[in-house]
Parts: structure tokens; sequence; C-alpha cells
């Protein structure tokens, strides 16, 4: 007897997005992960080190994964897919590939010298992948956290390093202060429920094309780690 799994191959429209590529949508006849793998490759992907889902149904890909047919959405059928390639394993703390190249230009803009240095030891560095701006990060911080304890060593002395101060009376909080605080615990609600509805969206499309960068970027926050 024959246990040979006969899948079926259709065309179907697929929405693919990482940090690095952005969002590309092709036509696929792919039926197997390992089929889905070489058009992504081929769309310009790179898949090494990275994992690959399918965002609405969670389907973690494999080359051995049977592609998700069928899925249904709001009463409908669909088997378009929404595919995130995202790195296997993300440090505590690593930023995405937006928020660190963001903050990376900061501080070129701030240090010259840094800038010049990472572009004589690293190369272009708009050219990074993910992983590599936040290495940047992670280097330029530790300098700085290296030329901080310096500077105190040279700027202490015995008599300031050994001296009890006495304690100052409690500062009085300021309604400037308190208004500030609200206004942030406000916004950092704003914020979350923005994403929760970019999310649902993204979730409660029955069409690929229709999906945007956003909700794709939101919906691989569940994916992450």
């Amino acid at each position: 007897m024959n246990n040979e799994v006969i899948v079926p191959v259709l065309e179907r429209t697929v929405k693919a997005w990482s940090d690095l590529t952005g969002s590309v949508e092709f036509k696929s006849l792919a039926s197997t992960g390992s089929q889905l793998k070489s058009e992504l490759r081929e769309h310009g992907f790179n898949l090494t080190s990275m994992k690959i889902s399918e965002g609405r149904t969670s389907t973690k890909i494999t080359d051995e994964t049977i592609l998700p047919v069928n899925i249904s959405l709001n009463g409908q059928l669909t088997n378009d897919l929404i595919i995130l390639v995202l790195p296997d394993k993300i440090d505590l703390g690593m930023l995405s590939y937006k928020e660190a190249k963001t903050e990376l230009k900061d501080i070129f803009d701030k240090d010259e010298a840094f800038k010049i240095l990472v572009k004589e030891t690293k190369g272009n560095w708009t050219q990074f992948t993910t992983e590599q701006l936040n290495e940047v990060l992670s280097w330029y911080s530790n300098n700085n956290k290296k030329k901080t304890k310096k500077e105190t060593k040279k700027t202490a002395t015995p008599n300031s390093l050994n001296r009890v101060t006495k304690t100052a009376e409690e500062p009085v909080i300021s309604i400037n202060k308190v208004k500030d605080a609200i206004n942030e615990i406000y916004n950092g609600i704003n914020t979350l429920l923005s994403g929760v509805a970019l999310f649902n969206s993204a979730m409660s499309q029955n069409t690929v094309s229709d999906v945007t960068d956003s909700e794709l970027e939101e919906m691989a926050k569940k994916f992450r780690g």
C-alpha cells in the first residue's frame, strides 16, 4: 500500500515580509515549505539563520511543512499566505531593523568620528542586517561606558570617594511632573491600543494585497524571540 501524501498544486498569492527586505508579493505554486523557501530566495530573501512562519495560522514553515490551504477568515476560505521571515534567535533588548537604523543614524549625526570608524572597519552601514546594526549599537554603548568610567576615575579624589554626605531633604514633586507622568501613561496606552488595532486589522483581511507593511510589522511581533 502506497502511503505517499498527495499534495495539491495550486496557484496562490504570497505576501512575504522581513525586517531587511520589507514586503514582497508574488504568485506561488509552492505546496511544501521546501518549495516556498526556494521561491523566497528567488525574490531576494536571505533565509540563513531565519525562521519562517505563516502569519494568520501561526504555522511554522520547515522543509517538510505542507502549506496551509482553505484558511477560514471572516466566513470565507482563502489559500493566500502571509509569510514572515524573522531571525531564528533574537537577543533580549535587540531592536528591530527600522529602530536600530534610526538610532544609529542619530548617533552618527552627533558623533562624526564614530561614523568614520564604522565605515572604515565595517563598511557601508546602510547595507547592514538587523543583527549587524544591533552589534554596532552595542559596540558604541560599551565604548561610552568605558569612557565614562575613565572620566570618573580622573575626577574622583580619595576625599570625595570616602566623604559621607548628609541626606538632602526629600524633593517636592511638582504638579508639572505629575502631569508629564500621566501624559506618558496615556500615550503609552494609546500606542498599545493602536498596535492591537493594526494587528486585528491585518488578521481580518481576506486579501493579502490589502495588508500594509505596518500591519505586517505588528503581526511579526508575536513571532519574535
